[in-house]
């Protein structure tokens, strides 16, 4: 049997790869399919998930495939020098030679998600949050955030901007959130931020949190108490009360008609 046009690439978002090829032979043939993980060198990674055009009674033609689950075989691994290769024996024994594929990349590993850090900025509403992403692939990204230290997520994210969502790419990355749009009128300590990712072949990292935070959206709360001019004296004395998380500015406006100018 003649085995050519050996074709395999990984199936975006899924672990399969699918391999295809040409088989000719007067007789139906029993195919044999390895797969190397070292660009050729060795043929050890398992195929016992191989499902399709493959074992006995394969009949000639074009257009074969072959559907080998390296999530199955060959879980956790990113590596880019894949092949595989094929050969068939015909009904009356005669063995064909192996075909090989051009190498083609495999990526079963998990992305990682690590370093969540997100604090909001000073004199803004903003909520700056980082992380890094590891993968050989660009990743969809999620951030979930917590008011109550991670035991509930459901703080809205719809302002979230940034290095969120589809296409994310690897490295260090910057996402932001308004917090006065999304979590107004509220100071809050206890707040968490969480990242997850999945890859372009389906491949799901679990969370990874930041360190609880304060988040103050709150305007200041102030009422005066009392203002009057000292005994004796030129100095007027006001006395009011705040309410606020932070330390604040105050300013002062004076009026001379009863508060219309």
């Amino acid at each position: 049997p003649v085995i050519s046009s050996v074709i395999a690439s990984q199936n975006a978002g899924s672990g399969n790869v699918a391999i295809s090829y040409t088989l000719a032979d007067l007789s139906t043939s029993n195919i044999e399919l390895s797969i190397s993980s070292d660009g050729g060198s060795t043929w050890t990674v398992a195929t016992n998930s191989a499902s399709g055009d493959v074992g006995a009674g394969v009949s000639q033609g074009s257009g074969k495939t072959v559907t080998w689950n390296a999530g199955t075989n060959f879980a956790n691994q990113e590596v880019s020098n894949m092949r595989a290769r094929l050969r068939g024996r015909d009904a009356y024994g005669n063995l064909g030679s192996f075909t090989s594929s051009a190498d083609f990349a495999v990526d079963t590993k998990v992305p990682v998600v690590s370093s969540v850090t997100a604090s909001q900025g000073s004199s803004t509403s903003t909520v700056t949050i980082t992380y890094s992403l590891a993968d050989a692939s660009n990743s969809t990204v999620f951030i979930d955030i917590s008011e109550d230290s991670g035991s509930t997520w459901g703080v809205a994210t719809s302002t979230l901007l940034g290095a969120i969502g589809s296409g994310v790419t690897p490295g260090a990355k910057t996402a932001t959130w308004n917090a006065a749009a999304d979590f107004p009128n509220r100071e809050q300590s206890g707040i968490m931020v969480r990242a997850r990712a999945t890859d372009a072949f389906a491949n799901a990292s679990g969370n990874t949190a930041s360190s609880a935070f304060t988040v103050d959206t709150l305007a200041p709360r102030l009422t005066v108490a009392s203002a009057s001019q000292t005994l004796g004296g030129q100095f007027v004395s006001i006395t009011y009360n705040l309410s606020e998380a932070t330390s604040t500015a105050i300013a002062l406006d004076i009026s001379s008609n009863g508060g219309s100018t």
